[in-house]
């Protein structure tokens, strides 16, 4: 991670883009147009049309002030499958995700929730989205205790989170990957019969879903911080190569 002020100025640049912009927006009726940091544009009616907030995340990358690959915010990130200085390596080499070419690094959940909690107190927020594509059943259990504990991490530190819905329930078709990253808590047999058939992951999120806990059992099994279950070289998938 950097220290230069250039690379930290990057990132609160980018942040302010992806996760501010649009919901400051909504939460004043005033959009910042030319994106300097100030409001500038009335929206009328938009003021207040807010009751909670929809949190998605997946991955961690890296993003530079050096470049300038966006002109506009000064900065370049880290684009899969290209790296012009942005890129940083995984923290752990287990936390790479071949389908997608990102690391899976669940305690980003835990900054994301926290940066928007301290952001808009007053805002409940949701988990609409967090997942890993794996062929793994016991990896996609880790992400999905691992999920639950960094949420629960933010909710003893006064986050108001309300919720968390796992992507996806189903394998599904990516937009720019197709039909090979597997998302679902219930896997999909493409090659004719489409039969769904549940994952560990299944099985442990109904496990908890029933108990309504995240028992010492799962946590010592699935969860923490460490290395996860190391998904194993499949044909046609790279290894985290862009970060």
């Amino acid at each position: 991670m950097s220290d230069d002020p250039e690379d930290i100025g990057a990132r609160d640049r980018m942040a302010y883009v992806y996760n501010h912009l649009v919901v400051d927006a909504v939460r004043s009726g005033r959009l910042d147009s030319d994106l300097d940091g100030e409001p500038d544009l009335e929206l009328p009616g938009l003021q207040g049309a807010l009751d909670w907030l929809g949190v998605q995340y997946y991955f961690r990358a890296g993003v530079t002030g050096d470049g300038g690959l966006v002109p506009v915010l000064n900065l370049t990130p880290c684009v899969n499958g290209l790296d012009l200085g942005a890129c940083v390596p995984p923290i752990d080499p287990t936390f790479c995700v071949p389908a997608m070419r990102y690391e899976h690094h669940a305690p980003g959940l835990h900054g994301a929730l926290t940066d928007l909690g301290a952001r808009y107190p007053d805002l409940p927020l949701v988990v609409t989205e967090s997942g890993i594509a794996t062929r793994v059943g016991e990896r996609r259990a880790e992400g999905v205790v691992r999920a639950l504990e960094q949420i629960e991490r933010a909710r003893a530190e006064g986050v108001d989170v309300r919720g968390y819905y796992h992507w996806s329930l189903y394998d599904n078709f990516e937009w720019a990957e197709g039909f090979a990253p597997r998302f679902g808590l219930y896997t999909v047999d493409y090659g004719g019969s489409y039969e769904r058939t549940p994952t560990e992951g299944a099985e442990v999120l109904g496990e908890i879903a029933r108990g309504r806990a995240l028992t010492g059992a799962l946590r010592a099994r699935y969860g923490g911080e460490g290395p996860m279950t190391p998904e194993p070289e499949a044909e046609g998938l790279e290894r985290c190569s862009g970060n």
